[in-house]
């Protein structure tokens, strides 16, 4: 499982079982809500994936990789 997989399965969990809003009702409406970290542990996904690519690119523009 690679690290964007991780982070988005995590998320996906966190998001559904609404963890922040069960142990603190009304205390996590505005902010660090189980949607608002959802959303932030997305961009890390994403950002995860990018890094990655970026370095798949890389390697394949030094001509090392057989197409």
């Amino acid at each position: 499982m690679s690290v964007m997989d991780a982070v988005s399965l995590i998320g996906g969990v966190i998001g559904a079982m609404h963890v922040p809003e069960k142990w603190f009702p009304g205390a996590v409406d505005r902010c660090l809500n189980s949607h608002n970290i959802m959303h932030v542990l997305v961009v890390l996904a994403v950002y995860s994936m990018h890094q990655v690519t970026t370095l798949d690119l890389a390697w394949m523009a030094r001509g090392d990789c057989q197409l």
